[in-house]
């Protein structure tokens, strides 16, 4: 993944990532979602674009199978709070309809939150540099 990967793509380059680690590789659910994140680090790091599209694709895989990371819990939180399309380029409408649909399952309150708090701990140090 390059700078210049846009939302749309992003979100691909998750759920690709996601399924070749579940299927593929045959991890757990709560594995293939850590690592895809983990996969996904380094781009995030260098465009908020890429960390919106992979953080919502992530989110929504995980809200369709009711099992939500505390590690990405709070921060879809927040994005689904701020909305904010400044750093979307093209695909506003995509995100925003995505937010939209992640909003409505968080209502649902139909999932669990899995704490782990050293992963937690990961990630916050792993992203502890992305410019927001």
């Amino acid at each position: 993944m390059n700078n210049d990967i846009k939302y749309f793509e992003a979100k691909a380059f998750a759920k690709d990532s996601f399924n070749e680690f579940f299927e593929e590789n045959e991890f757990t659910f709560e594995q293939s979602i850590a690592a895809a994140l983990e996969d996904n680090i380094l781009p995030i790091k260098k465009n908020r674009e890429v960390y919106l599209g992979v953080l919502v694709e992530l989110s929504l895989i995980c809200l369709e199978n009711k099992l939500l990371p505390d590690y990405i819990y709070y921060r879809i939180e927040e994005i689904v709070v701020k909305k904010d399309v400044t750093k979307i380029s093209d695909d506003k409408d995509i995100f925003l309809n995505d937010i939209k649909m992640i909003s409505n399952l968080l209502n649902k309150k139909d999932y669990s939150i899995v704490k782990d708090e050293i992963y937690k701990m990961r990630i916050d140090y792993l992203l502890n540099s992305l410019k927001k």
